[in-house]
């Protein structure tokens, strides 16, 4: 009988110190990160190359949450530093359809992106390839990472995307 309380007192114990946690993001409200599953759309990306610009050095993160089977809607928060004002977030919905690797979607409000399509291209695990389909010049790469960085997150001012720059 006391091997067996002791067991489960050490049980008790045991899921005691794997329950409690929490982290203190300073009364921001984070997006959920889902977890990174080797490939598909959803997920976090960082912007590490434009195309027709040579030395583009802004910030822009992308994470894509649900959407990512064949023409599904999923979510996307955007953060970007491409203009003077400092990061902003900017959020919207888009559409992936599979067959024709094709991207479309809209910014919270209905704001239409730069270009109305994008082929997707790349392998989905570590990198993705935007290219406009209105303008086969306009080449973004994106590279896979396991989250937007917190200081990112952390220092970003909500934007409404019917005003200022937007990447996408």
């Amino acid at each position: 009988m006391k091997g067996m309380i002791k067991i489960l007192a050490m049980a008790c114990f045991a899921l005691a110190l794997t329950s409690c946690g929490g982290s203190d993001n300073g009364g921001k409200e984070e997006p959920p990160v889902p977890p990174v599953t080797g490939d598909g759309i959803p997920g976090c990306w960082k912007l590490t190359s434009w195309q027709p610009a040579t030395n583009f050095n802004k910030e822009v993160y992308i994470q894509f949450v649900g959407g990512g089977s064949d023409d599904n809607v999923g979510t996307f928060v955007l953060y970007q530093n491409v203009s003077s004002v400092g990061m902003e977030k900017l959020e919207g919905s888009y559409r992936y359809d599979a067959n024709t690797q094709v991207m479309t979607g809209s910014y919270t409000g209905d704001i239409a992106w730069t270009y109305p399509s994008y082929t997707i291209s790349g392998d989905l695990k570590s990198t993705m390839v935007w290219t406009a389909v209105d303008n086969t010049t306009d080449v973004s790469t994106y590279t896979r990472i396991e989250k937007i960085p917190d200081d990112v997150v952390n220092e970003t001012r909500a934007t409404v995307a019917s005003s200022g720059i937007r990447y996408l």
